[in-house]
């Protein structure tokens, strides 16, 4: 058996294609969004202060290799035909707001900075970096964070904070290599394939 099902089930390899199928848990929180726009109740945001002297460009350039690295954050969600189905986007220019602002303001600062995510428009993760004016002697942002729960867990946040602080100290990450991404797409896909191909009996494993 194979996840606790049949092995007459055998996996057929599946190519890089225009969309894939989604998980249960990702066709739930799509469906649960069309219903309620504004529910930031699967939102995941972060925030740090990060005292010292922060290069600017450096922490835009390494969160653009990030999303460059991982196709989580290159992931958006769509409806073919009558199919909720995932894309994955090749390149996104990845913007980082980045402003000056009072540390009383802390709180606003949070506030307006976690709103909802449209599903059709990665990428479904937002970074800000805010320098905070009230001390004149030592620099100290506030860095945010916020993704959407239907591409990350607890497990991809880890991951993200890890690979953003290796990077930023000059540290070379292993590779998520070409072959071990694809080796992790086709996996995948092929769990994808085949917990939505039983349901719906159009999808052949041999």
């Amino acid at each position: 058996k194979m996840n606790g099902c049949s092995s007459s089930n055998t996996i057929r390899k599946t190519g890089i294609k225009p969309y894939y199928s989604v998980s249960s848990s990702q066709r739930r929180q799509y469906i649960l969004k069309q219903f309620a726009p504004d529910n930031l109740g699967y939102n995941m945001p972060g925030a740090m202060i990060v005292s010292g002297n922060m290069d600017i460009e450096r922490f835009k350039e390494i969160f653009q290799k990030l999303v460059d690295r991982h196709e989580a954050f290159r992931t958006c969600f769509d409806i073919v035909g009558s199919h909720i189905v995932q894309r994955v986007v090749d390149k996104i220019d990845f913007t980082v707001s980045i402003e000056e602002t009072n540390e009383l303001d802390i709180n606003d600062i949070v506030r307006n900075f976690i709103k909802p995510f449209e599903l059709d428009t990665p990428p479904l993760l937002r970074v800000g970096l805010y320098k905070l004016k009230q001390d004149l002697f030592v620099n100290k942002y506030l860095f945010l964070f916020d993704m959407h729960h239907i591409i990350s867990d607890g497990v991809s946040m880890e991951i993200l904070l890890t690979e953003f602080m290796s990077l930023y100290q000059g540290v070379e990450l292993p590779a998520c290599m070409e072959g071990q991404k694809a080796v992790e797409r086709l996996f995948e896909t092929v769990y994808l394939l085949w917990s939505g191909g039983l349901s719906t009996g159009n999808v052949a494993f041999r």
